[in-house]
């Protein structure tokens, strides 16, 4: 093992410049050649890896630096931009000897030479699109006079509704989205939490089809996701629900239960796939099959963690770009922090969609509400008849009881015939006695 220091400055034309600076080295022999890593102690900077010989290796590297950030100011908008360089290095080595270890090396290190370019051109075109957003909202260079300033004028009414095309020179153009950062039409909307956990195992899959189109297909969409999973015979699809969404699409949820115990002596038994790796093998293993049955997404209807919770409210600068302000104030008045969460929407696409899913939803629930009348309806029609027959019943009762009476009372006759009257029998004919006095006395009930 040993260590090593050096530098190697390099200038590169662009947008800026970058010193490589490959700082502390370690090599580390293998078979005659190495393996050498170094990282820059200003700079982020990747050294030579070099594949190994019998006597020598050759070795590739290149750095990367990001620069100090500068300040660009133009027509009262200010935006940092940082400066980039890089820097390449080539060594080269013979070794002795007719056999080569380690060639593998070679592909590995332009691997990540490659990775890094293509993180380099995103980078600088990220750069230069801002940088000309920039120049078409402070700036544009079209006639030369003050209607320039009237198109910059139009160009940030664009920028903050956040759609149309800006004009930055004769020859350049700018598209504005609504996920540019001067775009102003934000707002902010709250979402129910979801309160299903992943061993639950609920999915959900978007169809491009109506709803009235799969309501009656519940068999076959079983049977055709469970040959997507291979039609094993202890795997069983449940679909839970099939509910309407906008733009004629439609949401599945289904769930995925695993028997085990099959062909043992044991006692069979059946749980759920997780969510997660349910909508992780169908990532992985099923698009083309998705696709093919018009599946738009899919994705786990799992609920967040505390911690994920947290990192989502805390998170800087706020999601979309939102002033912090504004987001603090949507999580202080969030009518139910523990139900409902703070969701941005940017531009009016988004809001468009919104209401497009509360509409959706608004009709799920009248529609649900009309059954609900409906079998009230019939209820109250079920009691009525009820009621009717139970009005019959106790006639029927009452005549029932009167016609049980008669019936005791002529039996103790006849089975009292001979009888001599017991006292029991005397005091109760002399109440009755009374009781008739008193009902033919004048002036009472008469």
């Amino acid at each position: 093992l040993s260590l090593g220091l050096g530098q190697q400055p390099t200038n590169l034309g662009g947008l800026g410049r970058g010193t490589m600076n490959l700082g502390q080295a370690s090599q580390l022999g293998v078979g005659g050649g190495g393996l050498q890593l170094g990282q820059g102690s200003t700079g982020l900077g990747l050294s030579s890896i070099g594949t190994s010989s019998l006597g020598g290796g050759l070795g590739l590297g290149g750095g990367l630096k990001l620069g100090q950030s500068q300040q660009l100011q133009q027509g009262g908008l200010n935006l940092g931009l940082g400066t980039l360089g890089q820097g390449i290095k080539t060594t080269t080595g013979l070794g002795l000897g007719g056999n080569t270890l380690g060639g593998g090396f070679i592909s590995l290190q332009q691997q990540q030479q490659q990775q890094q370019l293509r993180q380099q051109q995103q980078q600088t075109a990220g750069l230069d699109s801002l940088s000309l957003m920039v120049q078409a909202l402070s700036q544009p260079v079209i006639f030369g006079d003050d209607r320039d300033k009237v198109l910059s004028k139009f160009n940030q009414l664009q920028a903050y509704w956040g759609r149309g095309k800006g004009i930055a020179s004769t020859q350049q153009t700018v598209a504005f989205l609504s996920d540019n950062p001067f775009c102003r039409f934000k707002a902010i909307a709250y979402s129910r939490l979801p309160e299903l956990k992943d061993e639950d195992g609920i999915v959900g899959i978007e169809f491009q089809q109506s709803e009235e189109n799969l309501k009656d297909k519940t068999t076959q969409i079983e049977q055709t996701f469970h040959r997507m999973l291979g039609s094993k015979p202890e795997l069983s699809v449940h679909v839970e629900s099939i509910k309407g969404l906008p733009n004629n699409r439609t949401e599945v949820v289904l769930y995925v239960t695993e028997q085990s115990g099959l062909g043992g002596g044991t006692t069979a038994s059946r749980r759920r796939i997780a969510a997660s790796q349910l909508y992780a093998h169908l990532q992985k293993n099923c698009q083309s099959q998705l696709q093919q049955n018009g599946v738009a997404r899919t994705y786990h209807k799992t609920g967040l963690t505390a911690a994920q919770l947290k990192a989502y409210l805390e998170q800087k600068p706020p999601p979309a770009n939102l002033d912090e302000v504004v987001w603090e104030k949507a999580k202080e008045e969030n009518p139910d922090s523990t139900r409902l969460i703070p969701v941005p929407l940017v531009g009016l696409s988004e809001v468009r969609e919104r209401m497009k899913q509360q509409e959706q939803e608004t009709s799920q629930h009248q529609s649900r509400l009309k059954i609900l009348q409906t079998t009230i309806r019939e209820a109250q029609q079920q009691h009525a008849v009820t009621m009717s027959k139970l009005t019959q019943l106790k006639r029927k009762h009452v005549d029932l009881a009167r016609r049980i009476m008669s019936v005791m009372v002529h039996q103790e006759i006849v089975r009292k015939q001979g009888f001599a009257i017991q006292p029991e029998e005397e005091q109760l004919r002399i109440q009755f006695d009374s009781l008739q006095a008193e009902l033919n006395a004048p002036r009472q009930f008469k």
